[in-house]
């Protein structure tokens, strides 16, 4: 694993001797450990590295994890990758990170004791006031409430016609995220806004000895409305036993009953329309 010092040799090293090397570790890492996914698009590397490639379009959000990744290790100590580098040619984006042990939650999920499961409830609702306390610099910069670690508009597929902001209020972000013919769905506005991860499913944290070992994929992080974790957990996960996780985790954090219920209703009502449209 890279030492700070030699990190920062490493990093004065040509752009394309260092993608050169990337490349051969590549080719190893998938004869060593196979291939990461069946898509494609990132491999474990040898060194205690692991590497996300694909077509120059990812490269904002390779970007975006890469920043991520800096703030939450510099301000909170949730267990994250280190970011090492990033590289783009004239048509790829490469993002290399090192690895993190443990195995998918979703994977070990069924497996996990009682008592393990309320332990990982506490590791989330602690990451998550960590995480909230992640200053947003833009605001005072640029002026934007809603943003990406970058400043940057944020990353999602629910905001439509590609608009992510930036968004100096959440009344702005809320006209990108509900069409107007859909006006009676909008979220109310005045929420709190914090830093958030983004994309908090089971795939994306890893479990070892029955606690969380990290919490991965940031490139979907920014500041978002302070429900944004929550409620995107509640579109796409379809695990009964991950969603009490995340219910009982957001109680301790919000102190309330039911988190975010309003939030919620108007989230799947949305994800009804698009589906009718």
């Amino acid at each position: 694993m890279f030492s700070e010092l030699l990190h920062r040799v490493w990093l004065q090293m040509p752009s394309t001797l260092r993608l050169w090397t990337y490349r051969k570790l590549c080719k190893l890492g998938k004869y060593l450990y196979g291939q990461a996914n069946q898509f494609g698009g990132s491999q474990r590397l040898p060194c205690g590295l692991f590497m996300k490639f694909g077509h120059i379009e990812r490269g904002p959000d390779f970007e975006n994890e890469f920043r991520a990744l800096q703030l939450v290790r510099s301000n909170t100590s949730i267990p994250v990758p280190r970011p090492i580098d990033l590289i783009k040619t004239s048509d790829e984006s490469y993002f290399v990170m090192t690895t993190m042990p443990g195995q998918q939650l979703g994977e070990v999920f069924d497996n996990l004791g009682g008592s393990e499961k309320c332990c990982i409830t506490a590791q989330i609702a602690d990451f998550v006031r960590q995480v909230r306390s992640i200053r947003n610099p833009y605001l005072i910069e640029a002026g934007w409430l809603l943003c990406n670690a970058l400043g940057r508009g944020l990353i999602d597929i629910r905001l439509r016609d590609h608009d992510g902001g930036p968004f100096a209020s959440e009344a702005a972000f809320n006209d990108a995220l509900v069409p107007a013919a859909a006006s009676s769905l909008r979220h109310i506005d005045g929420h709190e806004v914090y830093f958030a991860h983004g994309d908090l499913t089971h795939t994306n944290i890893l479990c070892k000895n029955g606690k969380i070992s990290a919490v991965i994929d940031w490139e979907f992080a920014g500041w978002w409305p302070e429900y944004w974790d929550y409620t995107t957990v509640h579109r796409y996960e379809r695990h009964e036993g991950w969603l009490n996780i995340m219910r009982g985790a957001f109680k301790k954090v919000t102190d309330l009953k039911k988190p975010y219920l309003k939030e919620i209703y108007i989230e799947e009502a949305c994800q009804e329309y698009d589906e009718i449209w």
